[in-house]
């Protein structure tokens, strides 16, 4: 049962001046606040911007751990949501607070519930985001999985590597399409940034898929089309990628010592197979002996 202020439960009744607030943080420490008031509210020291097109559908909870969420959309014609950020995935993981507001009174606030951002997607005229609960953490899988490949982040802690020494500046030669690009060659291999970052000066991350060596210039395919076009010219950074792999982590990177995948596990088709008495492989023993 929530306990509210008598303070705030007196502005309940009759004419209402209650508005509702959202304050937003980000991964990177950002903090933006909006309201759907007609007019800015400063909450806590933080001004929420009013106009800014938004609104909340109606949100489910339910006792005990079970998830809850809810929809917010809005227009994007914020200054401080930008189309890029959104597609760059900036906001996903951001948190959300929401809060029923006194607008006379701002300081007289009744904190509603805190959701994290599932999803963020761009609309035709604005952008929706999925919110979900801090108890749908408890649905997520955790832990490490039993899997040939390697589960760390290239140049994680847990990789051990450092991502500065595997980065370097290039420039875009010429782009073909929304996927595909063209930088100055790099005098890498063939498929060196392959799984690997683009990033932009606004700093923008893009994955990329696949990377070809030319004569004179290297092309890179990207998993996603940027909010913006590239333009010739433009400086960009790139990182190696990783497939993820044993031979991958040994030959390219010298860091099998910090491979954290299981590439000795027996695949699923050799744990269905029939044991065959001929079959001196299938004894119970090491399949490395």
């Amino acid at each position: 049962m929530r306990n509210i202020p008598e303070s705030f439960a007196a502005r309940l009744g009759g004419a209402s001046t209650i508005c509702h607030c959202w304050r937003l943080q980000l991964r990177d420490g950002s903090v933006l606040g909006f309201t759907d008031h007609d007019e800015d509210v400063v909450v806590q020291g933080l001004v929420h911007a009013a106009g800014s097109g938004l609104s909340a559908s109606e949100a489910h909870q339910q006792l005990g751990f079970g998830a809850s969420g809810c929809m917010l959309a809005g227009a994007l014609d914020i200054s401080s949501l930008r189309a890029e950020d959104v597609l760059s995935g900036r906001y996903d993981g951001g948190r959300i607070e929401c809060r029923l507001v006194d607008w006379r009174a701002p300081d007289n606030s009744l904190l509603v519930d805190a959701f994290e951002i599932a999803s963020l997607r761009r609309t035709q005229h604005g952008f929706s985001a999925v919110l979900t609960g801090v108890a749908q953490r408890f649905h997520e899988a955790t832990g490490r999985l039993y899997q040939a490949g390697c589960d760390a982040e290239f140049a994680d802690a847990r990789c051990g590597l450092e991502g500065a020494h595997f980065t370097l500046a290039a420039q875009v030669a010429s782009s073909d399409g929304d996927l595909v690009l063209r930088i100055v060659s790099t005098s890498k291999a063939e498929g060196w940034f392959a799984n690997g970052v683009l990033a932009r000066s606004d700093l923008t991350r893009l994955r990329i898929r696949s990377h070809f060596v030319g004569t004179k210039q290297d092309e890179l395919v990207l998993w996603a089309p940027p909010a913006r076009p590239f333009e010739i010219g433009e400086a960009i950074k790139l990182t190696a990628g990783c497939d993820k792999m044993l031979a991958t982590c040994r030959d390219r990177f010298a860091n099998v010592v910090n491979f954290r995948g299981f590439p000795h596990v027996p695949s699923p088709e050799m744990v269905l197979a029939y044991a065959h008495a001929s079959d001196v492989t299938m004894d119970g023993g090491s399949l490395f002996r």
